[in-house]
């Protein structure tokens, strides 16, 4: 028998894996929500450099994004239960589970009495007839459906492994796709605007090294080479030009508003 030790090591081990794996299941999560995100500003990124800190951050919010839709679903999940009629059927599950449960610490009662000992001892001599020690056929069935088992556990958690490294992937690139689409929606509808609750500008300008601006739009992604913005009329992908700076204005409160240099 393996001692607590050895029990111990094991489950460090196994911890140790599973830790292993979600390295790079972060990485491919932070990093399809970011090509969702531009796929759905039209941007090849391809000319813009993507770190693993990018990646792990990406990621991060991606995951607070599920946690609060779920949170969200399992909310209205239980209102539901509590709304006509509904709460008819909640009433009637929770009725039959303590139906049955009381029926079951009954039945316990009586077999410690020994009130069921006749119908215990049928019911176990039959076991022990099919019992594969003791029957031929049963051992051949036994052989057979472990047999099966053990292939289909495998094969099971083959899949549901694939399915899991490419769903999470494509999860990820959905809501980055989503989430940049609701974006792109308010900047079409509204266009550049003060946010009364950060005080921060939606918008940023590109500005020339004498001044002049020459674009304005959401800033989608920005190298030392290169600069992308979504402006009224598209997307734009562009070298950054010498001595240009790029700036988010901030609103003081008191309805003056302070550039700030994002280059």
């Amino acid at each position: 028998m393996p001692n607590n030790t050895e029990i111990t090591t094991k489950r460090i081990t196994l911890l140790l894996a599973a830790l292993t794996l979600l390295a790079p299941a972060g990485y491919l999560i932070g990093l399809n929500y970011y090509v969702g995100r531009l796929s759905a500003l039209g941007v090849n990124g391809s000319v813009f450099p993507f770190s693993m800190q990018d990646a792990y951050v990406y990621a991060y919010y991606t995951i607070g994004f599920w946690l609060h839709e779920l949170s969200i679903s399992l909310r209205e999940f239980l209102v539901s239960l509590l709304v006509w009629p509904n709460n008819l059927l909640t009433v009637a599950v929770i009725s039959a589970l303590t139906a049955f449960f009381y029926g079951l610490i009954k039945l316990i009662r009586l077999a410690k009495k020994d009130k069921l000992t006749p119908f215990f001892h049928k019911y176990f001599s039959v076991l022990s007839f099919l019992h594969w020690g003791n029957n031929d056929f049963s051992k051949s069935v036994s052989i057979v459906g472990l047999t099966s088992y053990t292939l289909s556990s495998i094969l099971l958690a083959l899949v549901y492994l694939f399915a899991l490294w490419f769903i999470f992937p494509t999860m990820a690139y959905k809501t980055g796709v989503a989430k940049t689409e609701k974006m792109r929606l308010e900047y079409l509808e509204k266009g550049c605007y003060q946010n009364a609750d950060t005080q921060w500008n939606n918008c940023h300008k590109l500005i020339s090294a004498n001044g002049e601006e020459m674009y304005e739009g959401i800033l989608i992604s920005q190298s030392s080479e290169y600069i992308a913005l979504f402006t009224k009329k598209g997307s734009m992908v562009m070298r950054t030009p010498a001595a240009s700076v790029v700036v988010k204005s901030f609103s003081t409160g008191n309805g003056n508003q302070t550039p700030v240099d994002n280059h």
